[in-house]
C-alpha cells in the first residue's frame, strides 16, 4: 500500500477548483476579478503583498519564520478571501470529533496547527482578519471517494471564537465558488436580514414617492406597477439603446459630483427608446438588430401579444413626454415625465436589483402599488398572497406529497396574479438542489431545468399577466410557462369566445386544457382565486359540449320510450322492435360518452360555470395528476353550510385532505378583509370517509400591523409555521381549541369552526367591545382611502 502523500490532496485539490465554474482553469491566471494562487505563486502578482502578510506565520507559531496555505483564492475588490490547508490522511482533519469545538477553543497549539488540516487553516486565517472576512477551508484524503472538507468563515475585526461553521462534507460536493461564499456569510453571519430590512424599508419609502410622482403626473392608480414594470423591464435589457443611455447619463453626473443631471440624452426619444428595448430594435434578419427583452427570454411570439397590447396602452399617454409637474426629490433628473421616471427608477432600482439579488425588490414594488389599486382590486378580485403563506403552502405541499420539491416537480397555479407562489415554489426547489451532496456544476443544472420546466402560472387579466412576467423575469424565469386567458374548465372545453384559448409556441391559440396538456403530469397546485366574484347563475346557456350531448342522447331515449309504450298498446312488433333496436343504439352512444367522461375526467368537473371560488378550485384539481397536491386559500364559506353543493360535487372525485382557518386581518395589506380558509386536496381520489381531515384555527401568525408599513413579521413566524406543520403531523401537544383530526362525510361542514371547540374562559365583554371597536374603525378608514400609505 503507497504512503499517503499531501501533494496528492493538493492535486485533488487542485482539480476541484478547476472544475468549479466561476474559476480560472489555472492558477495565477484572473477571470472576472478571480485568482486561485497555490502556495505562495501570488508573488510578483497583484497580490504580491501577501508575502509581508504571511512573513512570521509559521505553524510553529514563533512568529519567526514565514509560512503560507496550500491555496488562496482572491476576487478583486472582494470583502473576502479564501484560504485552504491540506493534509495527506483523513485523520489528520480535525482535532475535535465534534467541529463546534473549534467555536469554543479556536485554534490549538503549535503542534496542533502543524499537524491538523482545520487548525492550520485557521491559523493562516488568522493573519487576515483584520482586512477580509476569511473562509478557512481544511481538505483532507487521497481520493474523491475518500477525502474529507470543512470550511468557517472568520469574520473581519473578530475573534478565533467568533467563527461559525459553514459546511462539512466530501470535497466534491462541499467546495463552492467565491461568490457563493460571498453570499453565504451573509446568511451565517446574520447580516442580510439587518441588510434586508434596511433595503425594504428605504425601498418602501421610494415606492411611495414614486407613486406621488406618478399620480401628480396623469398615470392612473391601477397602471402604477405595470407602468413601473416596463420601465424595470426595459432597463435590465443592458443591449439596448435605454440602458447605454441612462447608465451613461448617471455616470457622468456622478463624475461631475452634480446634484443634478446637466443635458438628458433621452428625453423626447424615451417612450420609442423603451419600446426598442422591450419589442426590439431594427430589422431581426439584419446584423444590427438589437435584441428586445421578449428576444433574450426567448418569449414565443403568440404569447407577446397580450404583453405588447398592454404595454403600447401604457406608453401611449401623452403626459409621458410633457415636462414634469410637481417637485420630488427622488426625480430630479430628466426632461420629460418618463425619462425622469427612467433615470429615478435606473437608480433607486436598478442598481438596488445588480447588489442585492436576494431581496425581493419587486414584491415590495408591487406590496405598496397594490395599496393605490384598492377600487381595481376589489372589483376584480385581486388578493395579493403574503410571502410568508406562498413559503407555508411550499411546507403544506411537501408534507402531503411526502417529498421535497425539485427540478423534476411541475407547479402550477391556474390564477397566479403576480406569479408570488411559483416565485416562492422557485426559491423552495433551488434551496432544496442547494443542499443536496452534489458539485455547484450539477446545482446549476438541475435549477436551469426547473426554471425552464417546473413552473406554470395562467392569468385572465392582462395587466395582471404582465406583471406576473415582470416578477418571474426578476425572480428566475419561468416566465415562457405563462399563459394569458381564463382557467376555468367552462371556457377552455366550451368556449364561447376565445377567452379559454391561449399561445403555446407560434400564433395560433389552442384551449387552455391542450395547453397544459403538453407539460404531462403536473405535481403541486397552488391557487389564490379571485375573490367576490359574481355568484348570480349567467352561464346556463353555456355548458360542456360532450354533456350537451349525452343530455341529446337521455332526451331521444325519453321520446322513443313513450313511442315505444304506445307500439305496445297497438301491438305493433315491428315497429315495437325498431323502437327497442333505437334506444340500445342510444344507450350505447351514452356508455361510449360516458366512458370519454371518465378519459378525460370531465364527468368531475361539470359543474364548473365560474360563478364560485370552488369553480376555480375544481379548475385547479383537474389539471393535477393522479395524487397530485391542490391547495387553496379561499373564503371561509367555501368549507362552510353555503359551499356544501360544490364542495359535496369535488369531494366525489378529490380527497379533502385538510382545511386551516386563516388570520382575519391576513391580506390588511391588499385591503380585503374576507375571512379565509387554506384547503388541501389529494386530486383524482374520492374521498374516504374512513379517513381522517386536519382541522385547525391559525389565527394568529405572529404578524402585527405596523402603521404605514403594513403586516409585519413580529419575530415569531419561524416558530409559528414549524408548530402548524408538526400539528398537520400529529406530533405538537394535542390541543382542543386549535386543532383535531376528524373522519367526515362528502355532505359535512370541512370548517374547522364547525369540529373545534372555542375556549369561552379566554373571552370577556372587553374583548368583544374591542373587537367591534377595531372592525368600525378599520370600515371607517377603508371606506374614506385612510389605509394608504
Amino acid at each position: 500500500m503507497s504512503k499517503a502523500s499531501e501533494e496528492t490532496t493538493k492535486g485533488l485539490t487542485a482539480d476541484v477548483l478547476r472544475d468549479i465554474m466561476d474559476y480560472p482553469s489555472n492558477q495565477n491566471i484572473k477571470v472576472d476579478g478571480i485568482t486561485w494562487f497555490k502556495e505562495d505563486s501570488y508573488k510578483g502578482t497583484d497580490y504580491d503583498w501577501l508575502s509581508t502578510i504571511f512573513e512570521k506565520a509559521s505553524k510553529k507559531q514563533s512568529m519567526e519564520n514565514k509560512g503560507t496555505p496550500d491555496f488562496i483564492v482572491t476576487k478583486d475588490k472582494s470583502n473576502i478571501i479564501i484560504v485552504i490547508e491540506c493534509k495527506a490522511k483523513t485523520s489528520d482533519h480535525s482535532k475535535y470529533s465534534n467541529l463546534d469545538d473549534y467555536k469554543v477553543n479556536g485554534f490549538g497549539t503549535s503542534d496542533d496547527t502543524a499537524k491538523y488540516a482545520i487548525d492550520g487553516a485557521l491559523w493562516y486565517a488568522s493573519f487576515l482578519s483584520d482586512k477580509y472576512d476569511v473562509i478557512a477551508i481544511a481538505v483532507s484524503g487521497q481520493t474523491l471517494m475518500e477525502n474529507r472538507i470543512t470550511s468557517f468563515v472568520w469574520p473581519k475585526n473578530g475573534d478565533v471564537l467568533d467563527i461559525e461553521l459553514l459546511s462539512d462534507g466530501l470535497l466534491q460536493n462541499e467546495m463552492q465558488s467565491i461568490n457563493k461564499y460571498e453570499k453565504d456569510i451573509e446568511i451565517v453571519l446574520e447580516r442580510f436580514a439587518a441588510t434586508e430590512a434596511e433595503v425594504k424599508k428605504e425601498l418602501r419609502r421610494y415606492t411611495l414617492s414614486c407613486a406621488n410622482f406618478l399620480r401628480a403626473n396623469g398615470i392612473e392608480d391601477n397602471s402604477k406597477a405595470g407602468f413601473v414594470s416596463a420601465i424595470i423591464l426595459g432597463l435590465t435589457n443592458h443591449e439596448s439603446k435605454l440602458y447605454k443611455d441612462a447608465k451613461s447619463a448617471i455616470d457622468t453626473k456622478r463624475s461631475t459630483k452634480s446634484k443634478k443631471m446637466l443635458s438628458d440624452p433621452i428625453g423626447k426619444n424615451s417612450v420609442k427608446m423603451l419600446k426598442a428595448a422591450l419589442y426590439g430594435d431594427g430589422d431581426e434578419l439584419e446584423d444590427d438588430y438589437v435584441r428586445g427583452i421578449w428576444d433574450i427570454d426567448n418569449i414565443p411570439k403568440g404569447k407577446r401579444t397580450a404583453l405588447k397590447k398592454f404595454y403600447n396602452n401604457l406608453l401611449a399617454k401623452d403626459e409621458l413626454l410633457r415636462a414634469p409637474k410637481g417637485e420630488n426629490r427622488d426625480f430630479l433628473d430628466g426632461d420629460t415625465v418618463l425619462s425622469r421616471c427612467i433615470y429615478s427608477l435606473y437608480e433607486n432600482v436598478i442598481e438596488v436589483l445588480d447588489h442585492y439579488k436576494g431581496i425581493d425588490i419587486m414584491g415590495e414594488f408591487y406590496t405598496t402599488f397594490l395599496r393605490f389599486t384598492k377600487g381595481n382590486a376589489k372589483e376584480k378580485g385581486i388578493v395579493l398572497t403574503p410571502k410568508h403563506i406562498t413559503e407555508l403552502f411550499c411546507d403544506i405541499a411537501e408534507y402531503y406529497s411526502d417529498e421535497k420539491m425539485t427540478e423534476k416537480t411541475k407547479v402550477i397555479d391556474i390564477c397566479c396574479g403576480t406569479g408570488a407562489f411559483l416565485i416562492s415554489s422557485l426559491a423552495r426547489i433551488k434551496e432544496n438542489i442547494w443542499n443536496e451532496k452534489i458539485s455547484e456544476s450539477k446545482k446549476k443544472e438541475k435549477y436551469s431545468n426547473a426554471q425552464t420546466n417546473s413552473l406554470i402560472g395562467v392569468e385572465r387579466d392582462p395587466s395582471m399577466y404582465a406583471l406576473a412576467y415582470a416578477n418571474m423575469r426578476f425572480h428566475g424565469d419561468g416566465k415562457s410557462n405563462l399563459f394569458n386567458c381564463s382557467s376555468l374548465l367552462i371556457d377552455s372545453y366550451a368556449p364561447v369566445d376565445d377567452s379559454g384559448k391561449t399561445y403555446l409556441n407560434d400564433n395560433v391559440k389552442i384551449p387552455l386544457h391542450e395547453a397544459l396538456a403538453s407539460f404531462g403530469d403536473i405535481d403541486i397546485a397552488m391557487i389564490n382565486p379571485p375573490y367576490s366574484l359574481d355568484k348570480k347563475e349567467n352561464s346556463s346557456s353555456q355548458n360542456y359540449n360532450i354533456i350537451l350531448r349525452k343530455e341529446e342522447y337521455e332526451g331521444k331515449i325519453k321520446v322513443l320510450k313513450k313511442k315505444l309504450s304506445q307500439a305496445k298498446k297497438a301491438k305493433e312488433e315491428l315497429e315495437i322492435k325498431k323502437i327497442q333496436n333505437e334506444i340500445e343504439k342510444q344507450r350505447s352512444f351514452i356508455e361510449k360518452t360516458n366512458k370519454e367522461l371518465e378519459d378525460t375526467r370531465m364527468d368531475e368537473v361539470v359543474f364548473s360555470k365560474g360563478q364560485d371560488e370552488l369553480d376555480f378550485v375544481a379548475s385547479m384539481l383537474h389539471y393535477l395528476k393522479v395524487g397530485g397536491i391542490g391547495i387553496a386559500i379561499v373564503p371561509m364559506s367555501c368549507a362552510g353550510s353555503s359551499g356544501t353543493k360544490l364542495r359535496t360535487e369535488l369531494l366525489k372525485h378529490h380527497t379533502l385532505l385538510a382545511c386551516m382557518t386563516m388570520p382575519h386581518n391576513l391580506f390588511f395589506d391588499s385591503h380585503v378583509g374576507t375571512a379565509t380558509c387554506i384547503m388541501v386536496y389529494k386530486a383524482h381520489i374520492p374521498h374516504d370517509e374512513n379517513k381522517s381531515v386536519f382541522f385547525a384555527r391559525w389565527k394568529d401568525d405572529g404578524f402585527k400591523v405596523i402603521p404605514h408599513n403594513g403586516r409585519k413579521d413580529g419575530g415569531t413566524w419561524n416558530s409559528v409555521k414549524k408548530e402548524w406543520i408538526n400539528q398537520i403531523d400529529g406530533t405538537a401537544n394535542s390541543n382542543q381549541y386549535i386543532w383535531l383530526k376528524k373522519r367526515i362525510s362528502i355532505f359535512d361542514e370541512a370548517l374547522a369552526e364547525a369540529y373545534i371547540e372555542t375556549d369561552y374562559s379566554m373571552i370577556s365583554d372587553s374583548d368583544f367591545e374591542i373587537t367591534l371597536k377595531k372592525y368600525a374603525l378599520f370600515k371607517y378608514m377603508d371606506e374614506n382611502g385612510l389605509l394608504e400609505g
